[in-house]
């Protein structure tokens, strides 16, 4: 299986509420994730049990079963200060889960002038997801990107190798601690 490639376009300007159109792709409006909206109360932070990924990027049914009965919010730590937020009551079968959450910034397999047909300046990052597929499970993936997008609007597009297009995947304010958060609940095949 090969890791699917994604593109991170930082480049909306703040007040422009709209999501670029790529070029020969079915790209409909979304709204537009906003951490500072979703930002989580103290309390909510007591509800989120939080695992660090620096050893083992796999989510399976041993790490899972300690929590999933607290009903509580997982936050995994990813190497790089990527999280990604995970819903435990979305998860549907915990006993079989077995997810590769890595994420690699920085490098995917997207050929430039694919890259040229949603943004012709050098504002974007490249990053690959190891898993292929469904989750198993509802997920907010973040990322950092750099200072000056703060407040700006993070595109996610994923690359289809097929078809040599972008798909839009969704749109992120950057927050005021330089993360970009899109939710997820499959990468693509």
């Amino acid at each position: 299986d090969e890791p699917s490639g994604e593109l991170l376009q930082p480049l909306v300007p703040e007040t422009q509420n709209t999501v670029p159109q790529a070029p020969n792709s079915n790209l409909v409006p979304h709204s537009i994730y906003d951490p500072e909206e979703s930002e989580v109360s103290a309390e909510e932070k007591l509800q989120t049990v939080q695992i660090n990924m620096n050893e083992s990027t796999i989510l399976d049914a041993e790490k899972l079963i300690r929590v999933k009965d607290d009903d509580k919010k997982l936050q995994l730590n990813m190497p790089n200060s990527i999280t990604w937020n995970i819903d435990l009551a979305s998860i549907q079968d915990v006993e079989n889960l077995n997810v590769n959450m890595a994420v690699t910034m920085g490098k995917a397999d997207v050929p430039k002038d694919v890259i040229a047909t949603v943004t012709t300046e050098e504002h974007y990052e490249l990053m690959t997801l190891e898993h292929e597929g469904e989750f198993g499970f509802e997920a907010v993936l973040s990322v950092p990107v750099k200072e000056e997008y703060i407040g700006m609007v993070a595109n996610l597009f994923y690359y289809n190798p097929k078809t040599d297009e972008l798909e839009f995947i969704g749109a992120s304010r950057v927050s005021s601690t330089g993360q970009a958060s899109f939710e997820m609940n499959h990468a693509s095949e």
